[in-house]
């Protein structure tokens, strides 16, 4: 009975990274699928003050627990989603790097990026206190010759399905700032000023223990 029940544990939660290893071993991790618009996960789309307002009003339990079940879906391809957030909005890059075996995703690159918010109809947009990660998984170097720091970049639910893997909270100047992780799960990507898509690859292992902020935690 007692092996029954630490079988279940360990299929019933692969956000584990000891369950998750336990279960590459054994080849029973599903290969991570491409989706269209069309048969996205059930989910919300949030813009950066959407964002900001749903993730700041959680408690630090809320947010762990969110953040569990956001990547056993993301492992299980949504097989059964609860919670699903898209993201919206424009992002003014900050930071680009390759992807590496010690991250998450070990190819392709990840983009730090800051949302972009105008005030009013009037007005410029402006830095917003949301930031965040996107992973971009890509085998070769091309990819990163393609995004720079200054570079603005738009997602949107109808095109890259950018969906949150990942939420934190940190102090800035004493206010909340909230950092999102995300993956586009079209597994492709518009660049600077909306060009043509650039085609992704769904990535393959995954190191579930690496999925923290390379910028801030709780």
């Amino acid at each position: 009975m007692a092996s029954w029940l630490v079988c279940l544990d360990v299929f019933g939660r692969p956000e584990v990274p000891r369950h998750y290893e336990a279960l590459r071993m054994i080849g029973r991790i599903p290969e991570l699928r491409r989706f269209a618009p069309g048969d996205a996960p059930a989910g919300g789309a949030l813009d950066a003050r959407g964002l900001h307002a749903k993730f700041a009003a959680l408690t630090d339990e809320e947010t762990r627990m969110l953040r569990a079940r956001w990547l056993r879906d993301f492992i299980t391809n949504f097989r059964d989603p609860a919670g699903t957030v898209f993201v919206d909005g424009e992002f003014a890059i900050e930071r680009v790097r390759p992807l590496t075996g010690d991250d998450f995703i070990s190819s392709g690159i990840l983009i730090g990026a800051r949302a972009m918010v105008k005030p009013d109809e009037f007005t410029s947009a402006a830095p917003y206190p949301v930031e965040m990660e996107l992973f971009l998984p890509a085998e070769g170097s091309r990819i990163s010759s393609l995004f720079a720091s200054g570079d603005k970049l738009v997602l949107a639910k109808g095109h890259e399905l950018p969906v949150v893997i990942g939420a934190w909270r940190r102090k800035e100047q004493g206010a909340t700032s909230i950092h999102v992780q995300v993956v586009p799960l079209a597994y492709a990507i518009r660049g600077q000023g909306g060009r043509e898509a650039v085609r992704l690859s769904p990535p393959g292992a995954l190191r579930p223990e690496k999925l923290l902020p390379d910028t801030c935690g709780d």
